[in-house]
């Protein structure tokens, strides 16, 4: 069992308030990834994790123990957790071997077992036979596959792992994260990930904890949080967006009918904040929910008119900027279909792909039952 109770956490690195009032549960054998810009407390909270750093208040739990608090810290060796770096940390001096043996030196196991266990740890990592190289004569992708065997040999319940893939190049970096995926799967470790990339989040995780100035946002799975943002940062963090703003008209039963200007009105969601009968709201739509056609489509409601503005032909999809009434929509429509610059179009949208929201957006403390602002 590996489950992590994150309780009220609060740190401060200097005057910079880095946590505020952080709590996060984590389950056995899931998969979670710590999201956010630079600055947001994400390899903090990671830190706070593996030992390296004291909270100034809160508690950090693992099965039930109390690892972490302002009284006192278990050590790193004593935690049952490795780390993976950001910069592989991987010795020049030494054979792909003895950098992953490195661990068990400190559990005095024996020859024959830390053999055992070296193959094994190679095995999962795809580096079999590999391990009389040294990392000179490996690839970037090698390297960091000798930094997680090196944290999964000594049988960690959790790993910890701070932004691994950020140095590797695009297809490595894409074809690493399948295999992370597959490696957490086979071992049944819980992983905590820590990322700025919101692909590779989407990508990995069971779920998403999306973190801003200390505060956690929003925690739920990549599909909740991507298409039920909990607010304005959220949703503009989590990819592309259309930010557009409108005036509520009507509400009823979680819907509210919105004008957005000219005359053009949207049947939209709401999302928590984007409160009373009337008043001023963002509506959030993806580009990709937006259907285009030159001609008039079937259906009556959420229908925009518009002009094509720009068009980028991007191999998979065609790009547009089209202006409605004086505001540009990015929408994603299908590459088979391309339409010059000018030319009149409809735009259809889902009523439950547009989603109104205060146009505040105010800090999000967790939630008291640890599972922060769920989608």
């Amino acid at each position: 069992m590996a489950r992590i109770l994150i309780k009220d956490l609060n740190k401060r690195l200097g005057n910079n308030a880095v946590l505020i009032g952080l709590n996060l549960e984590v389950n056995d054998k899931e998969f979670i990834t710590l999201l956010g810009p630079s600055g947001c407390g994400k390899t903090t909270t990671l830190r706070i994790l593996a030992g390296f750093l004291r909270p100034d208040s809160g508690a950090v739990v693992v099965d039930g123990a109390v690892i972490s608090s302002a009284k006192g810290v278990v050590p790193p060796e004593k935690r049952r957790m490795g780390m993976v770096f950001q910069n592989y940390a991987v010795w020049p001096h030494m054979s792909v071997f003895e950098n992953v043996a490195f661990g068990l030196k400190l559990e005095t196991a024996n020859r024959a077992d830390t053999g055992r266990r070296v193959d094994e740890a190679l095995r999962l990592v795809g580096l079999e036979g590999l391990g009389a190289r040294y990392p000179a004569m490996l690839s970037g992708g090698q390297q960091q596959r000798v930094a997680l065997a090196r944290s999964l040999v000594v049988e960690p319940a959790i790993l910890l792992l701070d932004e691994p893939l950020s140095n590797l190049d695009a297809k490595l970096r894409d074809r690493m994260r399948v295999e992370l995926k597959e490696l957490q799967r086979r071992t049944g470790i819980t992983f905590v990930y820590v990322t700025h990339d919101q692909a590779e989040a989407m990508a990995l995780s069971d779920r998403v904890a999306v973190m801003n100035g200390g505060v956690l946002q929003q925690y739920g799975t990549p599909r909740q949080i991507y298409e039920r943002p909990a607010n304005l940062f959220v949703a503009d963090f989590m990819g592309s967006v259309n930010k557009v703003p409108g005036t509520v008209t009507e509400r009823a039963n979680g819907a509210a009918r919105v004008t957005i200007g000219a005359g053009q009105s949207l049947t939209t969601i709401t999302r928590d904040g984007a409160t009373g009968t009337t008043g001023d709201v963002t509506v959030i739509i993806r580009p990709e929910a937006i259907r285009l056609s030159g001609d008039a489509p079937a259906a009556t409601e959420n229908v925009l008119r518009g002009v094509v503005a720009e068009a980028t032909f991007l191999g998979n999809l065609v790009d547009y900027r089209v202006d409605v009434a004086g505001t540009l929509l990015h929408v994603q429509s299908d590459r088979q279909i391309f339409l010059d610059v000018g030319t009149p179009v409809y735009l259809t949208i889902p009523a439950h792909e547009c989603v109104a929201m205060s146009t505040i957006t105010p800090p999000l403390h967790s939630m008291p039952n640890g599972k922060g602002a769920e989608g």
